[in-house]
């Protein structure tokens, strides 16, 4: 990026030189032409004054409201507001939610990792219900955790409290 200064020096000398764009960036080693040509027109947009033009923004503030309403209205799914009202991305959608509310903390979900993130007590819990088989599975399910979890963490949960058991019997 350049500075004002250097725009307003780099204008100055191109109206010196009688409108030629060559020369200027021949002699600066800046701009490329096409810059040259934008900060002119700029330039001369603004009225000769020195600030660049603010553009408008790209969307109002009721559109952005709509969209983090949507967002909260309807399950909270980032794809499904940007798809619904037409929005490119979801960057600028999260964006817009962290505006409004900078203490939500989102759960993120996907296919690969489908559970909402549990306490580690939470966790051993659960898996110790359905290894002592006090309760079935789905049991475990209408308690919030999704009945695969205790399966997939009972290995670590179970090698690690053996290691401890094993190092508190062999004590020579």
């Amino acid at each position: 990026m350049f500075t004002e200064e250097e725009k307003i020096r780099t204008i100055e000398l191109y109206f010196k030189y009688g409108k030629k764009l060559a020369p200027v960036v021949r002699e600066l080693g800046y701009p490329s032409k096409r810059n040259l040509r934008r900060w002119i027109r700029s330039w001369e947009a603004g009225g000769g004054a020195k600030e660049s033009i603010r553009h408008k923004p790209r969307y109002t503030d009721e559109q952005k409201q709509v969209a983090v309403e949507h967002y909260l209205n309807h399950g909270c799914c980032l794809a499904f507001t940007s798809r619904t009202l037409g929005y490119p991305c979801t960057d600028v959608l999260v964006c817009w939610v962290n505006e409004r509310y900078p203490d939500r903390r989102r759960i993120f979900t996907s296919k690969t990792s489908p559970v909402a993130p549990f306490e580690p007590e939470v966790k051993r819990q659960a898996v110790m219900a359905l290894c002592t088989r006090q309760v079935s599975a789905s049991e475990i399910g209408n308690n919030g955790v999704p009945p695969s979890m205790p399966l997939t963490r009972h290995k670590s949960l179970f090698l690690s409290e053996t290691k401890k058991h094993a190092e508190r019997v062999v004590t020579w």
